[in-house]
C-alpha cells in the first residue's frame, strides 16, 4: 500500500503524454503507483487567455512505493 510516508514522486508535470507514458511503464513492470491530478488554474486566471491556460491547466503527479523507486528509475527518464 502506498501511503504518504512511504512514497516517492516519479513524475510531476503538465504533459499528459509523459504522464501516460510513465503509467504504461509502471504497468509493464507490474509496479503499483498512485496518481494525483490537480487543477493549476486560479479563479483570476480563468478569464484571460483561456485557450493557453487550458493546455497547462492540470498538474500530474505519479508516486511509487520507496522500495520500487530505484528499480523503476532506470526505465523512466
Amino acid at each position: 500500500m502506498i501511503l504518504i510516508w512511504n512514497r516517492k514522486e516519479v513524475y510531476q508535470g503538465v504533459s499528459v503524454q509523459k504522464f501516460n507514458e510513465i503509467r504504461n511503464v509502471l504497468r509493464a513492470h507490474d509496479i503499483s503507483y498512485k496518481v494525483k491530478i490537480r487543477d493549476s488554474r486560479s479563479r483570476a486566471g480563468r478569464n484571460r487567455d483561456e485557450e493557453h491556460h487550458a493546455m497547462f491547466s492540470k498538474i500530474y503527479s505519479v508516486y511509487v512505493h520507496r522500495r520500487d523507486f530505484d528499480r523503476i528509475r532506470k526505465y523512466i527518464r
